[in-house]
């Protein structure tokens, strides 16, 4: 079994922090980091960042929470099971809970009230909404609206005042730190910025909006066009056993070896996956018919991939005019390298 413990504590924190020294950066911040939450608990950490203290420190954390808080720490730590936190969070029965996750706010304890809306990428997560952001604001757009901001590119994200959209995926078997919105005091409250009632209304302006039928919409994982170069696919599944044995032949054989070796590979993959290896480690172990195919390889990719490349070679010259003389000496190995008709 496993347990993360960061955002046990994290949760500790921001709901029953009685027991526990908490400490803070220079500004007053909330800070979790291992050695502080150690040294401000007289807690034995003698070398920061040495795997052996490490673990001797958060084993004394951990006893520390039991310690303090017995019931909460009880709690927190059934949560190892992803039927437990099923319990809590649930897609088929939908209730608002207590989440702690890093990716919320460091102001407000890494804390919030969330509630689960849809299927999420991965199997058996779920999206769930930070009840904390009034959802009248989305109310009014499309699936499509919502998917555009549920999914920003790259250049949305690095955009002047970009708001990501307020959800984010729960996987209930990475032991998430949930509670019942019961456990959420006025202290608590205060601590994180948010309180019931503020959630509750947040909530009913979520349901009675038709914000969720469209965030279901909008959530669908995105389609992708499927890979075909061999390259690309090696994480389209696991090999087999027996291919393993002559995989391990490959990788054991000299090059003289290779040019003899003929291994018949039950994985459509490995054949060419084959022919790479060795055109890329023991080029004269090829045969005439493989180093043909190999050139036409090289050629097509080459080929499909320059014209950007140039793209981007001309935006460095731009970008690094201290470089042009390196930039120059990599177009001209590019150009030697470019296929010819």
């Amino acid at each position: 079994s496993r347990w993360d413990l960061l955002d046990a504590m994290r949760m500790a924190r921001a709901l029953r922090p009685d027991g526990f020294h908490w400490p803070v950066d220079e500004e007053g911040r909330p800070v979790n980091k291992l050695a502080m939450l150690a040294a401000a608990n007289q807690l034995k950490h003698t070398r920061a960042h040495d795997a052996l203290s490490d673990v001797i420190a958060l084993i004394g954390i951990a006893k520390h929470l039991r310690k303090s808080q017995p019931k909460f720490f009880d709690y927190l730590l059934k949560l190892r099971s992803k039927h437990e936190v099923a319990k809590l969070v649930d897609l088929d029965q939908p209730a608002p809970f207590v989440y702690t996750s890093g990716r919320y706010p460091k102001e407000f304890h890494h804390t919030t009230v969330a509630y689960p809306i849809a299927p999420g990428g991965k199997s058996g997560a779920m999206l769930v909404y930070d009840l904390r952001h009034d959802p009248a604001t989305y109310a009014g757009m499309s699936a499509e609206d919502l998917a555009a901001i549920r999914f920003p590119s790259a250049e949305d994200r690095a955009k002047p005042g970009f708001k990501p959209f307020p959800a984010k995926e729960l996987a209930p078997g990475n032991c998430p730190a949930v509670a019942p919105l019961a456990t959420l005091n006025a202290d608590a409250e205060a601590r994180i910025g948010l309180t019931q009632a503020t959630a509750q209304k947040h909530l009913q302006t979520l349901l009675a909006s038709g914000l969720i039928a469209k965030l279901r919409t909008a959530s669908k994982p995105r389609e992708f066009a499927p890979l075909t170069d061999v390259d690309a696919r090696l994480y389209d599944g696991f090999v087999g056993g027996p291919d393993k044995t002559q995989m391990a032949a490959v990788r054991t054989a000299s090059a003289a070896g290779l040019a003899l070796l003929t291994p018949r590979f039950a994985d459509p993959r490995l054949p060419e996956l084959f022919l790479r290896y060795k055109a890329r480690n023991y080029p004269d172990a090829l045969t005439d018919t493989e180093r043909s195919g190999w050139e036409a390889y090289r050629a097509k990719r080459l080929t499909a991939d320059l014209p950007k490349f140039a793209k981007d070679l001309e935006q460095a010259a731009l970008d690094h005019p201290e470089a042009t003389a390196l930039l120059a000496d990599l177009k001209l190995w590019v150009e030697s390298i470019a296929p010819t008709e």
